[in-house]
């Protein structure tokens, strides 16, 4: 009997919900409850543009080489001579670099060539930016060829006249910026090698012997500053590009003052399309982005926190598009409010200064369903 009577208060509940499926929740929020009408919508960006955003890349955990069709990139670096004073009244017998790959980008081939030559320019990982000009070695170079493993040593083995510049550069102020510049000679692709920021250091390795002596001694020093510059060769700016070590950046804009200023945001996904070819990354890299919240019309004037950025990462593969996604409710709803101006948002790869990876968007002006969207799930009351 007892089951019997529960089944028909649970017909009578599903009945009542199929002729008015808010007369239930309407009475268990009492007399005062107003309905709301829920909205499923779509907004088509309404601005989109590509940026580049100078940086220091002195503070990186890794410095960049190489080259391709669209980057280049060349390292500075100078070890510190705190050890050139033992090296007085003795024979250089050999002087090795020694770097570590840590990342590799778009290398398709089975060797790089680098080459390592002497400079003697005013620079500082403090103050040097990603977009100045290449410095040129003032003397000979030095080619070394290797497959650029990650996380197997490079061992470059340098002219013994050169420690003589850099022994000077202790006592001679005009010496002071001695150092080595690391470029590409030929193949195609960019490495990244462990910079003095990360825990597998540079190294500048000496063997010498002293005056009278047949014994070979060695000394090593893994101090020092280093950077990269990077060269941009794009210059067809159709889509919009995102991408590391030239910081590249892209700028987004929605306008949501249509949906009125009592619309409540429950939901905001930010969705971008890519095509899967054009989008590159290195070792270990993640398919994800950050987008930050712009808080003037200066493009390079971002939130820096934005609750933390918002990470977008890749949700979907149709056939050959990408779809990423990034939670943008909490900006929408103070956008609508007014309680936030709206400036756009800012999009940039996970870590600027460490990597050179490529994304490439479709724009405002593309194909309809491949334009950047903001889509929408808000309330208005009836």
């Amino acid at each position: 009997m007892k089951k019997i009577f529960i089944s028909i208060i649970f017909i009578s509940l599903i009945y009542g919900c199929v002729r008015d499926p808010h007369s239930v929740g309407s009475s268990l929020l009492g007399p005062d409850y107003e309905g709301y009408q829920i909205i499923d919508t779509s907004l088509i960006a309404i601005y989109d543009t590509t940026f580049s955003n100078p940086l220091l890349n002195g503070t990186s955990k890794r410095f960049l080489v190489g080259k391709t069709d669209s980057i280049e990139t060349e390292s500075l670096i100078k070890f510190s001579n705190d050890i050139a004073d033992s090296l007085e009244n003795v024979k250089i017998d050999s002087i090795q670099l020694i770097l570590t790959p840590d990342y590799k980008w778009n290398h398709n081939l089975p060797k790089l060539t680098f080459e390592v030559g002497v400079i003697n320019s005013t620079w500082y990982d403090s103050t040097t930016k990603s977009n100045q000009n290449f410095i040129n070695p003032i003397s000979s170079t030095i080619q070394f060829t290797d497959s650029m493993i990650v996380g197997k040593q490079i061992s470059i083995l340098l002219d013994t006249n050169l420690i003589g510049r850099w022994k000077s550069s202790k006592k001679d102020s005009l010496t002071k910026d001695w150092g080595f510049v690391i470029r590409a000679k030929s193949g195609s692709g960019i490495i990244g090698f462990s910079s003095f920021n990360s825990t597998v250091k540079p190294m500048l390795v000496i063997k010498y012997k002293k005056t009278g002596s047949d014994s070979l001694y060695v000394v090593s020093t893994s101090s020092g500053n280093d950077t990269y510059i990077a060269k941009n060769k794009i210059s067809n700016f159709n889509d919009l590009i995102v991408q590391g070590a030239t910081h590249f950046q892209s700028r987004i804009a929605f306008n949501l003052k249509g949906l009125g200023e009592n619309a409540i945001i429950n939901n905001a996904i930010l969705e971008l399309s890519s095509n899967s070819k054009n989008n590159i990354l290195g070792t270990n890299s993640k398919d994800s982005l950050q987008c930050f919240l712009a808080y003037s019309k200066d493009p390079n004037k971002v939130d820096s926190i934005s609750y933390l950025s918002i990470l977008g990462r890749k949700i979907l593969v149709k056939a050959d598009t990408l779809i990423y996604n990034f939670n943008t409710t909490i900006f929408a709803q103070q956008f609508v409010r007014d309680t936030l101006l709206n400036y756009s948002f800012v999009f940039k790869t996970l870590a600027d200064v460490e990597l050179s990876d490529k994304f490439i968007f479709y724009n405002h002006n593309s194909q309809q369903t491949l334009r950047p969207r903001l889509k929408l799930i808000y309330s208005l009351k009836k």
